[in-house]
């Protein structure tokens, strides 16, 4: 049975979908919402899959982010047209699939055959647990956190340079460096690498093909789907700490992460990147042949906290295979 949350301002929307829910076997609706905010307290119901119109995103789409790294929850989004602004902010925030909307006829909301036959189908398709290993699927990873110290830099960039053009991951980086560096090191990875780099600000959603650097001196984490940056003090002697990233990542959507550990002196981000293991992301550490510094990492496989433990050349291509892509 696929638990399917509802979520649209228009009463008559609902009302089709669960009409449509009461035709077919296999479906049942578990909450129905006017906004994305009420949807998030019914999260308590544990659904399979979110139904949200276009419409709750544009006036209310923070929710959706959290659907999606915090609750582990595929969201289907439903478009009055499928194509437009509606349409792209939808894809941009994550959505796996767009499908048509209820038209109203009249006082009711309706769609036709082949339209709820492709519904069902998406959310069918989409459906947590409703495929083989679902629990282990990287269909849900969709951010990638690299921490590095000394020799990170070239290290950072040979990650990212591999990286495929247009590949939909939000990235974040803790690279240890003089603050007064920080701001030319996030150009350098913007001008010579596939993705759009900048410094966090704080406040920030996790964005497709974007790279966040934490800035000199502040502590990068991930808080209720939301970036932030404190001066909180320093933790390994570091800030930022790669693991007040990853511990934040472990705690908010670890099943959503591909960690990666680089070259680097002492022990930062192996802590981190154990709490990501057990929490079930995937987890990296660079080898000692190929590490500038091998601190880090040997801390890592010292705690057995990386799944693999790789040459720098070969750690891009087994970060795409956990997104599903050949690199």
């Amino acid at each position: 049975m696929i638990r399917a949350l509802v979520v649209d301002p228009d009463i008559t929307v609902r009302v089709a979908i669960q009409n449509l829910f009461a035709e077919e076997q296999g479906f049942v609706v578990v909450g129905e919402a006017r906004t994305g905010a009420e949807a998030l307290e019914l999260m308590v119901r544990k659904p399979d899959v979110v139904l949200l119109s276009a419409e709750s995103l544009e006036h209310d789409g923070e929710p959706l982010l959290s659907m999606r790294t915090r609750h582990l929850l595929s969201v289907v989004v439903m478009a009055d047209h499928l194509q437009g602004d509606l349409v792209e902010l939808a894809r941009a925030a994550g959505a796996r699939q767009i499908v048509q909307r209820p038209v109203k006829v009249g006082k009711k909301a309706v769609l036709d055959e082949e339209e709820a036959r492709k519904l069902l189908e998406a959310l069918s398709f989409h459906a947590r647990g409703n495929f083989p290993g679902a629990s282990e699927h990287v269909d849900e990873r969709h951010i990638l956190a690299i921490g590095a110290s000394t020799g990170g830099p070239l290290a950072v960039m040979k990650v990212l340079s591999m990286l495929p053009p247009g590949l939909g991951l939000s990235v974040l980086i803790v690279q240890h460096m003089a603050s007064s560096l920080m701001a030319g090191y996030a150009e350098w990875l913007d001008r010579d690498s596939p993705l759009s780099v900048r410094l966090a600000r704080g406040g920030e959603r996790l964005v497709p093909g974007v790279a966040l650097v934490a800035p000199g001196n502040y502590h990068l984490c991930l808080r209720n789907g939301q970036l932030q940056i404190n001066t909180e003090p320093p933790v390994n002697s570091c800030r930022p700490s790669v693991d007040v990233l990853f511990e934040s990542l472990a705690t908010e959507c670890p099943r959503a992460v591909v960690g990666v550990l680089l070259t680097g002196i002492g022990r930062d981000g192996a802590r981190g990147l154990a709490a990501l293991k057990d929490g079930g992301a995937h987890t990296i550490a660079q080898d000692e042949e190929s590490s500038v510094v091998f601190g880090m990492p040997r801390a890592t496989i010292e705690l057995e906290a990386a799944h693999e433990v790789l040459p720098l050349d070969e750690i891009t291509s087994a970060i795409l295979k956990q997104f599903d892509i050949v690199g």
